[in-house]
């Protein structure tokens, strides 16, 4: 009996060691935060090492799919080539496109290696990083609208603060009317709509109305196609509307992403800075 017993006097004494190790854990990433950053850039490196090979098993079965998305991608960016080309009387091959010193938007591809929908806050993966010149807090954009904005970065890999999430606003406007607002998702588990708020309720808004980016950060350009207004309502004792948009993106499908490197963004935050020390 009593090799056993101190078979479960070992055993007890490893849980309660696990478990005081693990509150420590907690505690230390919880109220340190450059302890709390290396923990998010490790589970970083280790989940999108994991979901970039899940993602390259999947990939390997939907090649067919994937391809025809970057076939109509490549058809419409084709066609805007074309139609600059005729405005400017000049033939495609001949247009300079290379990056000068005033392009102010630059994006780097990426394939989408992770992709939560239904949390409260929902998260993706990218299998590119600072290599690629990703850096923190920058717009993250799909073929038909906004994804979200970079979280975390390590050299190889980006988390993503998708859309859905809690945390996340865009600066969004009604195109052709130029009122704008917040595009916010109300974490009602429907993933196809969004929610755009502050826009004064004198505004004449019909259903079907589009809205846009509004450019008024330095995340996204301006102009980017979101969704289409299909609900409204103005709370009782507010001055602004509650507009539902139907999103253009569908996030349940998306396979590639664009991270939008604004190279003013440096100037900006510099600007701000000084504004804030006057």
């Amino acid at each position: 009996m009593l090799p056993r017993l101190k078979v479960f006097s070992d055993v007890g004494n490893l849980i309660l060691f696990l478990l005081l190790e693990g509150i420590s854990f907690y505690l230390i990433i919880t109220f340190n935060d450059s302890q709390a950053k290396i923990y998010q850039n490790s589970v970083n490196v280790i989940s999108g090492s994991i979901a970039n090979q899940a993602s390259n098993i999947r990939g390997y079965f939907s090649l067919k799919e994937q391809n025809n998305i970057l076939l109509k991608e490549n058809a419409k960016l084709k066609s805007k080539l074309f139609n600059l080309a005729e405005k400017q009387g000049a033939k495609p091959e001949d247009l300079d496109l290379k990056v000068t010193q005033n392009q102010i938007f630059n994006l780097v591809s990426a394939r989408v290696v992770n992709n939560s929908i239904s949390l409260r806050n929902n998260f993706l993966s990218l299998n590119k990083g600072r290599k690629a010149g990703i850096t923190e807090n920058q717009g993250v954009i799909g073929e038909n609208g906004v994804i979200g904005i970079t979280k975390a970065v390590n050299d190889n890999y980006t988390t993503v603060m998708s859309i859905f999430n809690s945390q996340t606003k865009i600066s969004a406007r009604i195109k052709d009317k130029g009122y704008f607002g917040s595009l916010v998702w109300n974490n009602n588990g429907d993933v196809r709509y969004m929610t755009l708020n502050d826009i004064p309720k004198h505004v004449p808004i019909k259903l079907g109305d589009k809205v846009e980016t509004s450019g008024y950060s330095n995340l996204f350009p301006s102009g980017i196609n979101l969704g289409k207004i299909v609900g409204k309502r103005i709370p009782p004792g507010s001055s602004t509307y509650e507009l539902k948009v139907k999103l253009y993106q569908d996030m349940t499908k998306i396979k590639f992403a664009y991270v939008v490197i604004n190279y003013e963004t440096p100037a900006l935050d510099s600007l701000y800075l000084q504004t804030k020390s006057l």
